[in-house]
């Protein structure tokens, strides 16, 4: 990856075009959806924010159709947060991503279905404590709520995790986490599925389950252990299952549309009449 990458534009395109917002997009390490003071999607999409999001490293070392699939994957899933129609002051935090993660595959459109595996693959990797359950610390509320969320994560994306290194679909009877996980299976079963307007609910359900857990001063470090810097290796393991899942051409491909399509029309960003619904229109 070129030190110079910078897919502003590119990303612009996409969202305007494919996702269909009219919003400003701002260039930032911590992908979001903002709502206050104005709308905004942030989103790392140059090589400065990309390098501070998915760490210097990786960001030299991962193909170029890597990235931007990534950077993709982040899009669809802001713009499912921005159409869902959700409470915009939803807390926990955390727990809407998790939710908004499982179904975001029921928002993206079958044109490009590569930004998904993409994205659940970044949140797999850089969530580093998500090996094997069996050997998580559980000493703490601290420990144990990152070991659920963990636990919720890989179940929701495959319907199984690493316990004792093997694959489950339950924990143990005698497991210390074995009664609040089977009262989280309906809600995380449910958000695979779920309309993203039910987005919100399923977030309350979850919070109930875990607030006792909960510190109001646990989120930004939960960020923090999600967002973890990717490194080389990272970069070399997402190539390749990408490579094999055949991921990567679709990218390029893509990749090569849209540059080929901003080249060809400079203008494009100009609104034709009601080309463009608002984003305000849209989650109403």
């Amino acid at each position: 990856m070129k030190e110079d990458v910078d897919f502003m534009e590119v990303i612009r395109y996409y969202v305007h075009r494919v996702i269909g917002l009219d919003v400003p997009l701002a260039d930032s390490p911590r992908p979001a959806f903002a709502y206050e003071p104005e709308r905004e999607m942030h989103l790392p999409m140059t090589h400065w924010s990309l390098s501070e999001f998915l760490g210097e490293v990786f960001v030299k070392k991962a193909p170029e159709e890597l990235v931007f699939s990534i950077l993709l994957g982040l899009a669809y899933h802001e713009a499912g947060h921005a159409l869902s129609g959700e409470d915009n002051n939803t807390k926990p935090h955390v727990l809407n991503n998790i939710i908004c993660d499982a179904n975001d595959i029921s928002f993206v459109p079958k044109r490009f279905p590569g930004s998904i595996p993409f994205t659940l693959t970044l949140f797999d990797v850089s969530l580093k404590s998500c090996e094997d359950i069996a050997k998580l610390e559980l000493s703490s509320k601290k420990e144990q709520l990152i070991a659920l969320l963990n636990i919720a994560v890989m179940y929701m994306r495959h319907l199984k995790f690493p316990f004792d290194n093997k694959l489950v679909r339950n924990l143990p009877d005698d497991h210390q986490l074995k009664n609040r996980f089977d009262k989280l299976v309906p809600i995380l079963r449910q958000a695979r599925k779920a309309k993203i307007t039910e987005r919100p609910e399923l977030v309350r359900e979850f919070y109930e389950i875990i607030k006792d857990l909960w510190d109001d001063n646990i989120e930004p470090q939960i960020y923090t252990l999600i967002l973890k810097p990717l490194s080389g290796g990272d970069a070399g393991k997402m190539t390749q299952a990408a490579a094999a899942k055949g991921v990567l051409k679709s990218a390029g491909r893509e990749l090569k549309r849209i540059k080929k399509a901003i080249e060809e029309n400079p203008h494009w960003h100009e609104p034709k009449g009601d080309e463009v619904i608002a984003v305000t229109e849209m989650s109403a």
